[in-house]
């Protein structure tokens, strides 16, 4: 039989722990190359997010300050506002009560406008007063016969109802008593519409 040979390699070569020895060396730079690079990016990666975790803290810290600040105005604004309202309060009641004087005076210079359009020359009066609705003249009249002319006109007037000569009474001049002039004084009494 013919019995196979088996080939055999006789060409020396080298152990395996060679081999080992040999590419340990390779394989431990390339690891440690490997580790070197995955920690310096872990380490650029955990720089980055320290970064921004400083940012955001930086950020929020000025937005403390800023709604510390906006408390603040708030505060002062509510107080500005409180006091304004105050203010107004206290001005709406002094305009209140300055009202009717103000329509009172309207309605007073009408009245002083028609007796003064309606008095006539030889008429002086002494005193015009108004009370509500009602009012008086009194005064001095050289002419009698003018009297009756202003209870008339003042009459014929919307603004006065109720017009009456109430009092006259005749006086003699006392400043200069050589001319005998006599003096009417008279009061005039009316309403007003």
């Amino acid at each position: 039989m013919i019995t196979m040979l088996e080939r055999i390699n006789l060409v020396p070569q080298k152990p395996f722990s060679e081999k080992i020895k040999k590419a340990t060396p390779f394989v431990l730079c390339m690891l440690v190359t490997f580790l070197f690079l995955v920690f310096i990016f872990q380490k650029t990666a955990i720089e980055r997010q320290i970064v921004a975790i400083d940012q955001e803290i930086s950020k929020v810290y000025e937005r403390s300050q800023m709604a510390d600040k906006l408390k603040v105005m708030e505060a002062k604004l509510s107080n500005d506002v409180t006091t304004l309202q105050k203010l107004q309060t206290e001005l709406q009641v002094t305009v209140d009560s300055m009202s009717p004087a103000k329509d009172g005076k309207f309605f007073f210079s009408r009245a002083l406008a028609g007796i003064t359009q309606a008095l006539p020359a030889s008429i002086k009066c002494n005193k015009i007063s108004f009370q509500d609705n009602t009012g008086s003249i009194e005064g001095s009249a050289v002419r009698y016969r003018d009297l009756p002319k202003l209870v008339a006109i003042l009459s014929q007037n919307p603004q006065f109802t109720k017009v009456v000569l109430q009092n006259i009474d005749k006086d003699l001049l006392k400043d200069e008593p050589q001319l005998h002039n006599d003096v009417f004084s008279f009061r005039i009494i009316f309403e007003l519409t």
